[in-house]
């Protein structure tokens, strides 16, 4: 079940963004399946003992947000044609998002 919150940051997203973005909860809640979720800095959180990742709805595309650094890593150096930061990764429309399955 989806925190309400959330739902309802869900409701203003534009497709096809909205289905990326339901895509990567759907990765995360897949992959950490224990973790808790809540609305952080107007940002859907999901957060799993000192770890967290927060996800928002940008002008010109999606961010991930991570806890550290040291958690994109691996990322950054294997897609460094993607925009990142410190503790970010910037997700524009040409970004396909695969699932576990995928």
């Amino acid at each position: 079940m989806q925190n309400p919150e959330i739902t309802d940051y869900l409701k203003d997203i534009v497709e096809p963004r909205k289905q990326r973005m339901v895509s990567l909860i759907a990765l995360i809640k897949t992959t950490c399946p224990d973790a808790g979720e809540s609305m952080k800095y107007k940002m859907p959180m999901y957060t799993q003992g000192d770890g967290w990742v927060a996800l928002t709805n940008q002008k010109n595309y999606l961010s991930l947000y991570t806890c550290g650094s040291e958690n994109i890593d691996a990322f950054k150096k294997k897609h460094p044609h993607i925009k990142t930061g410190k503790g970010f990764i910037n997700i524009k429309g040409c970004l396909k998002i695969r699932t576990i399955s995928s």
